[in-house]
C-alpha cells in the first residue's frame, strides 16, 4: 500500500476539519495510506525532524495551500526537492489565500484543486490520483532550459535594501565568491522553474527572509520557505537569515539564523560563508546527476531566450545583445547620459558597452553600480544640510571620492584576480596601498562615507564654522590627501595614453521620495561638474601624457526629465537617447536571442518552425506587438511566457492559445512592474489602477478624476489634475485620443506635448487604457 504525507495549515480551523474528514474516508478505502502532521504532535510539540521523515519515506506529498502557511510550503519545497509526486488543494472561497497565491505565481505550474468542503477534496484525489503521479521535480525540469551557471551561490536578497543585505552581499564578495542575485526589488518572485534551473546547478543558497516590521514581508518569506525547502530536500548548503523581530516556523528553526544589528548579522553569515568555501568542490560534485537531463528533451523544451532582466545576465548579454547605439555614441565629449525609460535596456547597453571598451587593451572600465540603499542612506544625510555653502561642498567632495575609491577598487580587484607570478613590481605596490588604506577603497560605501558625513554634519550644526575650516574638517574626514596619491599609484601602473571609462547604473534606485525630488537633482547635477575636475586630474601628468578619462550615466528617462528642470544651461548637457520601441527592432532582439542560445539556429526557423502564422486572425507580430509595452523587456517576457505555458500543455510548437495565455501572464506582471516603476511619484497609484477593474477601454477625463478620488488621491487645483493624467501618460497606462477613435502612447516620453497639442484640437478628453493591462483589469 503506497504511503502519501499530507500538509496543511491548522487555520483556517474549517479547512483543517475538511481535510482530516477527506484523509479517513480516503484511508478507509485500503488503496492509500495517508498520515497528516495531527498525528505527529507529541504532548504538543511538534518534531521536525519527523516531519521530514516522513516526507522521506511517503511515496507522494499532498498540501494545502490555504493560509499561505510557511511551514506548509518549506515541507512543500522539500517534498520537490525529494521529486516526490505532489497534489495541491485551495479552498477558493478564502479570498486572501487566493490573491497571495496568485501574487507568489510558484503553483501554476503544478496546479491545484479547488475545494470547499471534504467530499470535494475526496472527489478530486480520486479523479488525480498523485500516488500514480511521476516525481515534481522531473516534470518541472523538464519544461527548463538547464545551463551551466559560473555562480556558485544563490542569493534571495530582501524586497527591501536595507544594512543587513549590503552586509551579506559584501561578506560574499570579500571572500571572493560570486553569486546569482535574486533581487526582489527589480522582481519579487521569479518563476518557480527559472528557481529550478539554477538549484540543479548550484551547491548553497542564502535567504533573506523579511521582518513582520516591513512591507511586503509575506510574499518574500513565502517565497524562501519553498526555496529553502526544494534546497534542503535537494541535498544543498542552505541559511535562512532575517532581521528581527521575526516568529520563527517550526520547520526551519535550525536553518534561521536572526540578528538585530549589522554587526550580529556578519558574525551570523561569515562562519557559513568560509565553510561553504572550504567545502565547495565537494558540493559541486553532488550537483550531476541532472547532467545528462537536457539530451533528452523535446526540442521545444530545449528552446531558450534568455532572461528578461539583464540584472540576470550580467555580460553574458554581450553575446546576442543588439546594437540599436554605436558605441562611439556612448561615450561622446568627456562625459554622457544615455537616458531611456524602464526596461528600455539601459543595463543591457552598459554591459555591452563596458565589452566594447574591454576588447582594446588601450581601455579600462570601472563600473559603478550602488544599490539603493547606500544611496538613501547618502542622500538623507547631505539633504539635512542646513548651511548652502556647506551643501554644495559635500556633494562634490563625496562625489569625487566616490568616484576615486572606486576606480581604486575596481583595478585592485583586477589584479587579485592575476596569479600572483604575472604581477609586476609597481603593481604589488598598488594592492599594497590599497590594502594599507582599506578603510578608504575596500569599506562598503556606508562605512567609507555616511559615517564620516554624520560626523561632519553633526560638528558643523554646533558651531559656526567658517567656510576655510569647514573645508579643511571634509577634506581631513574624507581622505582628500590620499586621492591625490592614489592618482600617482595609477600613473605608476598605467602606461602613458591609458584610458578609463566610467559607467554609472543603478542611480535611480534612489529616486523614491518625492520631498527631496529637488536635493536629487541637483546631486546628480553636480556629478556632471565634478566630472570635468576629475578629467583634468587625470589629463595632467608631470611626467608626459597623462590618462584620458570619460563618464557614461545611465539615467531613466523620467528622472533625467526632472534634473533638466534645475540646470542652469540645460541646452550644454550631452545625452544620447535610448529608445527600442519599434516593431521590427524588437522582434529582431528575440531572433537574436533565439538564435545564439540555441546552437545559432537561423532566426528564420523561430517563425517557420514554433510559431503561428496568425493568431485569431491577426498576424502574430501584430498581435503582440499591440499587447505589449514596447520595451525590449517586456518582449522577452512574453516569450519566456508563451515557452513555459506550450512546454506545459505537452505542445510540440507554440499554438494561438499559448500566445494568447501568455497575453494574460504577462499583463499581470506588467500591473506589478507599472506599481515599481511608478515609485512614489503617487502612492496611491496600486489603488487606482484596481477602481479601473471592469472600466470600458475608453475612458474619460471627468472617469479619470472620479475614480482617482474613489482611490484617495487628492487634487488642489486643475494643474494636479493635468500632471495626474500626464504621469498616467508616461507610464503608458493611457493614450490619448488625437484622431477620431485613434489613441497614441508616448513609449519615449518625447511626444508629449505634441500628443497633448493634437488631443487639444480635437477637442478630445478621451484616453485609451493599453492593451498590455486589460487582461488584468477585466477591462471591456
Amino acid at each position: 500500500m503506497k504511503k502519501g504525507f499530507f500538509a496543511y495549515s491548522s487555520q483556517p480551523s474549517s479547512c483543517s476539519d475538511a481535510i482530516e474528514s477527506a484523509i479517513t474516508e480516503i484511508n478507509k478505502s485500503g488503496l492509500v495510506n495517508l498520515m497528516s502532521w495531527q498525528l505527529l504532535n507529541v504532548n504538543g510539540v511538534m518534531i521536525i525532524n519527523e516531519i521530514l521523515k516522513q516526507i522521506d519515506d511517503s511515496d507522494f506529498f499532498c498540501a494545502d495551500l490555504t493560509g499561505i502557511n510557511d511551514n506548509v510550503l518549506f515541507e512543500l519545497g522539500y517534498a520537490i526537492g525529494k521529486n516526490k509526486p505532489i497534489w495541491l488543494l485551495l479552498d477558493t472561497s478564502h479570498t486572501d489565500s487566493v490573491r497571495r497565491n496568485r501574487e507568489l505565481g510558484f503553483f501554476s505550474s503544478i496546479g491545484y484543486d479547488n475545494y470547499t468542503n471534504s467530499q470535494q477534496i475526496v472527489t478530486a484525489f480520486y479523479k488525480n490520483q498523485p500516488y500514480d503521479k511521476g516525481g515534481a521535480l522531473d516534470s518541472l525540469l523538464e519544461r527548463a532550459n538547464i545551463t551551466d551557471f559560473d555562480q556558485p551561490l544563490l542569493f534571495l536578497k530582501n524586497q527591501v535594501d536595507t544594512n543587513y543585505n549590503l552586509a551579506i552581499q559584501n561578506a560574499i564578495t570579500n571572500l571572493k565568491l560570486s553569486f546569482c542575485l535574486d533581487d526582489a526589488i527589480e522582481n519579487k518572485v521569479n518563476n518557480l522553474v527559472w528557481y529550478l534551473t539554477r538549484l540543479i546547478k548550484l551547491p548553497a543558497v542564502i535567504a533573506e527572509l523579511s521582518t513582520i516590521a516591513r512591507t511586503g514581508y509575506e510574499i518574500q518569506n513565502s517565497k524562501c520557505a519553498t526555496i529553502s525547502g526544494i534546497a534542503v530536500g535537494m541535498g544543498l548548503k542552505v541559511l535562512m537569515v532575517c532581521e528581527e523581530p521575526y516568529y520563527s516556523p517550526l520547520d526551519y528553526r535550525e536553518l534561521l539564523a536572526k540578528y538585530s544589528n549589522s554587526k550580529d548579522c556578519i558574525a551570523k553569515i561569515n562562519p557559513f560563508l568560509q565553510d561553504f568555501k572550504n567545502e565547495y568542490f565537494q558540493l559541486k560534485l553532488k550537483k550531476n546527476q541532472y547532467s545528462n537531463l537536457q539530451h533528452n528533451k523535446k526540442l521545444i523544451q530545449r528552446l531558450d531566450f534568455g532572461e528578461f532582466l539583464a540584472e540576470h545576465e550580467g555580460e553574458n548579454i554581450t553575446r546576442y545583445y543588439v546594437e540599436t547605439m554605436s558605441s562611439s555614441s556612448l561615450i561622446k565629449s568627456e562625459y554622457n547620459i544615455v537616458v531611456g525609460r524602464k526596461g528600455c535596456g539601459k543595463t543591457a547597453t552598459m554591459y555591452y558597452l563596458k565589452g566594447e571598451l574591454e576588447s582594446n587593451k588601450a581601455n579600462f572600465v570601472c563600473t559603478i553600480k550602488p544599490i539603493s540603499y547606500e544611496l538613501e542612506g547618502l542622500i538623507d544625510v547631505m539633504k539635512n544640510v542646513p548651511k548652502e555653502f556647506e551643501k554644495t561642498y559635500l556633494i562634490e567632495s563625496v562625489w569625487k571620492l566616490l568616484i576615486y575609491t572606486e576606480i581604486a577598487r575596481s583595478i585592485y580587484e583586477g589584479f587579485q584576480r592575476l596569479p600572483s607570478y604575472s604581477i609586476t613590481n609597481p603593481e604589488q605596490e598598488y594592492i599594497q596601498f590599497i590594502e594599507n588604506n582599506d578603510e578608504i577603497f575596500l569599506a562598503d560605501l556606508h562605512s567609507r562615507i555616511v559615517e564620516k558625513l554624520t560626523e561632519i554634519i553633526s560638528t558643523s550644526a554646533t558651531s559656526a564654522t567658517k567656510e576655510s575650516d569647514f573645508k579643511i574638517r571634509v577634506s581631513e574626514l574624507l581622505h582628500q590627501n590620499v586621492l591625490g596619491e592614489i592618482k600617482k599609484q595609477i600613473f605608476k601602473i598605467f602606461p602613458k595614453g591609458k584610458n578609463i571609462y566610467i559607467l554609472i547604473d543603478n542611480l535611480d534606485k534612489s529616486w523614491k521620495d518625492n520631498n527631496s525630488i529637488e536635493f536629487q537633482c541637483r546631486w546628480l547635477l553636480s556629478l556632471l561638474g565634478v566630472t570635468g575636475r576629475i578629467i583634468r586630474d587625470f589629463s595632467s601628468n608631470n611626467t608626459g601624457p597623462g590618462i584620458r578619462c570619460h563618464l557614461t550615466i545611465f539615467l531613466r528617462s523620467d528622472i533625467f526629465r526632472h534634473v533638466m528642470l534645475y540646470a542652469r544651461e540645460p541646452d550644454k548637457i550631452e545625452y544620447s537617447k535610448l529608445i527600442v520601441d519599434d516593431k521590427e527592432t524588437l522582434f529582431r532582439i528575440i531572433e537574436e536571442r533565439f538564435s545564439k542560445l540555441n546552437n545559432d539556429i537561423i532566426p528564420s526557423e523561430l517563425w517557420d518552425t514554433y510559431l503561428p502564422k496568425v493568431v485569431y486572425g491577426e498576424d502574430i507580430k501584430d498581435y503582440i506587438y499591440k499587447r505589449i509595452i514596447p520595451r525590449p523587456r517586456d518582449i522577452i517576457f512574453y516569450f519566456i511566457k508563451m515557452k513555459e505555458i506550450a512546454v506545459l500543455r505537452g505542445h510540440a510548437s507554440f499554438l494561438e492559445s499559448d500566445v494568447a495565455e501568455a497575453h494574460k501572464q504577462y499583463s499581470e506582471w506588467v500591473f506589478s512592474s507599472l506599481i515599481v516603476e511608478n515609485g512614489v511619484s503617487i502612492k496611491q497609484m496600486e489603488d487606482f489602477l484596481y477602481e479601473l477593474v471592469g472600466e470600458h477601454v475608453v475612458i474619460g477625463k471627468d472617469e479619470i478624476i472620479s475614480r482617482a478620488r474613489s482611490a484617495q488621491i487628492i487634487f488642489e487645483n486643475e494643474s494636479d489634475i493635468e500632471h495626474f493624467i500626464d504621469h498616467l501618460v508616461a507610464l503608458s497606462i493611457l493614450g490619448r485620443e488625437t484622431k477620431q477613435d485613434e489613441f497614441l502612447f508616448d513609449y519615449s516620453l518625447e511626444n508629449n506635448k505634441k500628443n497633448k497639442a493634437l488631443a487639444r484640437k480635437l477637442g478630445s478628453n478621451r484616453y485609451k487604457i493599453h492593451d498590455a493591462l486589460i487582461p488584468e483589469l477585466g477591462c471591456t
